[in-house]
């Protein structure tokens, strides 16, 4: 949980590429993500073998789950439809509901 360095995510879900060698890697996004990551056990909390949200997570700035195709939040889940590396972004296209 939380074992990735952690990136501040833009409201557009722009995440910087890795580039290395002059040539782009495309960036794995799987996992658990926060905006500061001394908070990753204040936000996110195991249940069985899936990773979830304490009660409280919101509290400290919350978070996201990435999982697959799936952008996990606490009060709304999302579908990644579109993916496209450009250069030191990668933009997302996501349809979200609440749950």
């Amino acid at each position: 949980m939380c074992s990735r360095k952690v990136v501040a995510l833009g409201t557009a879900l722009l995440v910087p590429l890795l580039v290395m060698g002059g040539r782009a890697v495309a960036l794995d996004l799987n996992g658990a993500w926060v905006t500061d990551s001394s908070n990753c056990p204040k936000v996110f909390a195991r249940k069985g073998m899936q990773l979830g949200f304490t009660d409280m997570s919101d509290v400290y700035g919350g978070g996201f789950i990435v999982d697959g195709e799936q952008i996990i939040g606490k009060f709304a889940r999302c579908r990644i439809k579109a993916r496209k590396d450009d250069g030191p972004t990668v933009n997302l296209v996501a349809a979200c509901a609440t749950t």
